[in-house]
């Protein structure tokens, strides 16, 4: 019987799904590649599921670049902050 798991981390749903296979089933490092490339690479059913998966890319990329913008403005935010600190410490000296 499959199991579903749902879990929810910030801002991120992940969903996994594990299925038991009988021991007789012969699964090796090879096979889990092969099925995993398949589901990476497999080809929408529809326009529909296409149109899903380009906007979850974008999304994806939309996250990715949010992330680089707060983390060069904390960095700007740093650089403002320590550099009256390094004037005044080499005005004592």
């Amino acid at each position: 019987m499959p199991d579903f798991n749902f879990e929810v981390t910030g801002q991120e749903y992940s969903i996994t799904m594990a299925l038991s296979l009988p021991r007789s089933a012969k699964v090796d490092e090879a096979k889990i590649s092969i099925l995993r490339d398949y589901f990476i690479n497999a080809v929408p059913l529809n326009a529909y599921e296409e149109i899903k998966n380009k906007n979850s890319k974008l999304s994806q990329l939309t996250q990715a670049q949010e992330q680089e913008i707060k983390l060069g403005r904390e960095l700007d935010e740093k650089k403002t902050n320590s550099f009256p600190l390094q004037v005044m410490n080499l005005k004592h000296q």
